[in-house]
């Protein structure tokens, strides 16, 4: 919960990169959530085999929102200009 409030106030902050990385989650995440929630679309991807995966426009809609939501995580703690790098060395990283 705490992460999710860090995200909506960088979402109104003045700091480019983090309010860039905050949409990018945000946004993601959101968009991946509704997948799930159309019964089509989920039942579509319960009934994908592997085989068609590759080939799949649902599944590589899903696969590229997850990449979003990785690729936004990953500028959020560990990009130098996002303020938030030398924190997650310090209190995230054992």
């Amino acid at each position: 919960m705490v992460f999710s409030h860090a995200l909506i106030h960088e979402i109104g902050g003045e700091d480019d990169t983090n309010r860039s990385s905050a949409r990018k989650i945000l946004g993601s995440y959101n968009e991946f959530v509704g997948m799930l929630t159309d019964d089509r679309q989920r039942k579509h991807l319960d009934k994908l085999q592997e085989s068609e995966a590759d080939g799949d426009k649902t599944f590589q809609k899903a696969r590229e929102l997850s990449h979003d939501f990785r690729d936004g995580v990953l500028e959020f703690f560990f990009d130098e200009d996002s303020g938030m790098c030398d924190l997650t060395r310090i209190y995230g990283v054992f």
